[in-house]
């Protein structure tokens, strides 16, 4: 794996999965009510579980567009496109979760 998508990785791991958990848990614990109605239904653990298979699948699908052809075809954008998309959602959520974007 080359060094940039070991540092996307680790960005997605700790903006999404980390620190989104932290902050769920946080607000949670201070009365805030879970918007999602899925995540709401499984409550945090399954939260927990949901964002590991999420951050997993994402290992997964760089590892494939790396491995594949697609790079050779100049088309590496793709994994930069994946990458910037989970970042920026793991970014939102954070944001929603401090309370410092509101989405109503």
């Amino acid at each position: 794996m080359r060094t940039k998508y070991r540092i996307s990785l680790f960005m997605v791991v700790v903006l999404f999965y980390f620190v989104d958990l932290v902050t769920t848990y946080i607000g949670l614990q201070n009365g805030a009510i879970e918007v999602n109605t899925l995540l709401r239904y499984v409550g945090f653990s399954g939260t927990v579980i949901l964002k590991t298979m999420y951050v997993v699948l994402f290992y997964i699908t760089i590892r494939l567009i790396e491995a594949s052809g697609m790079r050779l075809d100049n088309k590496s954008y793709l994994s930069g496109i994946v990458t910037g998309s989970v970042i920026m959602i793991g970014v939102m959520v954070i944001l929603i979760n401090t309370g410092l974007f509101n989405i109503t």
